[in-house]
């Protein structure tokens, strides 16, 4: 039960200055796999991202993620009856083939450099391969957005510029807690803040846990009401899903207008969760038990503006 907040400006303002503001929360079982936020090893573009270990090699992917070259990405599974299905693909790759410009699907592979439109035109003809699923790509050098699903008749859906938008496991702009966690950073946004005052702000809103705590935990139906989730033991009626399961890591990702992309990563109760490898950046703070990552990419932007 991810949630995403994400706003695209191509004109900053003086009391907002960043042409990008991402704000979101990974909800996932605590068991499962995970390598924090790093720079990946790749030959032909930088990737900072964090990454999904619980599947077989080929197949792993991110949630979220952004190139050098300004390509960002984020992903949320489709909430439905039958979260997966048969022989689907991994909804995983389609963040990091966005990212490493590649096509959507490993069978178009041998194409190289896949501009934007023509990654989001194979998906739209292929996306039943995959389970439901919602993403957003963002453009930073042509300064646009699109929000792609599989369960909407119009598969690909330009974002409208300076508009703040929230998505979760549903449709675009759907949910109780995605109209109240808007309307909360709808108000942060109106005030002049320092970039740290405005990413603990952020950080304070994806911590939101109302009207639930770990004491007061959810049931799966109320879940589309709390940004944040309280950890809690959930089972499957077949048993295929089965653990603790609730909101693992928070980020959020400012985009100033000199093209540098400053990341955050906090991770809730870090020793309950299933992590792998070293954290990677030099600027790591631990407070109340959790762990905050700062990273930061210089970004490789010719924008239209220039």
């Amino acid at each position: 039960m991810c949630i995403v907040f994400w706003k695209l400006q191509s004109a900053p303002t003086k009391k907002l200055p960043y042409k990008f503001i991402f704000a979101g929360n990974r909800d996932e079982f605590f068991k499962r796999a995970t390598k924090p936020v790093s720079f990946w090893d790749t030959e032909n573009i930088k990737i900072l991202a964090p990454l999904d270990m619980d599947p077989p090699l080929e197949e792993r992917g991110t949630w979220l993620g952004l190139n050098e070259s300004g390509r960002i990405a984020f992903l949320t599974n489709f909430r439905e009856k039958s979260f997966t299905k048969a022989d689907a693909k991994s909804r995983g790759v389609l963040v990091k083939n966005y990212l490493s410009n590649m096509p959507p699907v490993i069978e178009d592979a041998e194409k190289e450099n896949v501009e934007t439109e023509e990654y989001l035109q194979i998906l739209s003809e292929k996306s039943e391969q995959f389970s439901g699923f919602n993403l957003v790509t963002v453009d930073l050098k042509t300064m646009k957005s699109h929000y792609v699903t599989n369960r909407n008749d119009e598969p690909v859906i330009e974002i409208t510029d300076t508009e703040l938008n929230g998505l979760s496991n549903s449709y675009l702009n759907c949910w109780p807690k995605v109209e109240e966690g808007k309307k909360m950073i709808e108000e942060i946004l109106e005030s002049s803040l320092t970039r740290d005052q405005l990413v603990e702000k952020l950080f304070d809103v994806l911590s939101n846990q109302d009207p639930f705590s770990e004491e007061n935990p959810p049931d799966v139906d109320q879940l589309v009401n709390a940004i944040n989730i309280p950890q809690f033991y959930f089972s499957s009626s077949k048993g295929k899903f089965e653990g603790y399961y609730g909101t693992r890591t928070s980020c959020v990702i400012l985009v100033d207008t000199e093209n540098i992309a400053h990341i955050y990563e906090r991770a809730q109760t870090p020793e309950m969760q299933n992590i792998i490898g070293e954290f990677d950046s030099e600027n790591i703070y631990h407070e109340n038990n959790n762990y905050t990552i700062e990273h930061k990419m210089d970004l490789n932007i010719n924008s239209n503006e220039s």
